[in-house]
């Protein structure tokens, strides 16, 4: 055999149009298959053993204006608001230092929704005039806490850098909610120190 004979015989017209048809009855079944599947998963009810939440966390950027926050009692109320629509089931906010911000978004959330106050997720925290001891965190739920526990960090920045980590007490925040009975729910929030100079806070508190 030399080499430019074809080692396979040129498929006749008939042949093509065979593996053509072979070819696009594969495509439409699985094509159909798909359809299905999706349909599906639209009309068929949930598993039992499956719990869905919806969770949205944000930072409210809520230091005080001499920190160099603007427009924070628009901005808190914005967020009262938007919270207020009930289109998530838990809510994880940071950097909501002050017991006026924590009051004026407590008292714009859903009915029936519960929210921890400013001592539940920290230290020790008055948040009447400076966030001095407080960890800015707060956590909303379409469901009861059955626990809430706060673990304060060890490192809190320099006090050399006047940036107010200092005074700080930043933490996890972990609640306890049961979604569906008999499912126990671990939910956490945390803050971290800010700025790029604070990196080696930062990376303590993580590893802790």
């Amino acid at each position: 055999m030399s080499d430019v004979e074809p080692l396979l015989d040129e498929a006749s017209p008939r042949w093509r149009r065979r593996s053509a048809f072979i070819c696009l009855a594969i495509f439409s079944c699985g094509c159909l298959a798909l359809a299905a599947a999706i349909v599906a998963s639209y009309f068929l009810p949930p598993a039992k053993n499956v719990v869905g939440l919806k969770v949205m966390s944000l930072n409210t950027w809520g230091m005080p204006r001499t920190f160099g926050s603007e427009d924070k009692s628009l901005r808190m109320e914005a967020i009262g608001n938007h919270i207020k629509k009930g289109e998530y089931d838990v809510y994880l906010l940071e950097e909501l230092w002050m017991r006026p911000d924590h009051n004026v978004i407590k008292s714009l959330i859903p009915e029936g929704y519960f929210m921890t106050e400013v001592g539940d997720l920290a230290s020790s925290c008055d948040g009447t005039i400076g966030p001095d001891g407080c960890s800015g965190l707060a956590i909303i739920s379409k469901f009861p806490f059955v626990e809430i526990k706060f673990h304060g960090y060890s490192d809190h920045g320099d006090a050399l850098w006047l940036d107010g980590e200092y005074l700080a007490r930043k933490g996890v925040g972990h609640v306890r909610i049961e979604p569906a009975e008999g499912y126990i729910v671990d939910v956490f929030v945390t803050h971290t120190c800010a700025s790029d100079y604070n990196h080696y806070y930062r990376q303590r508190q993580v590893k802790e």
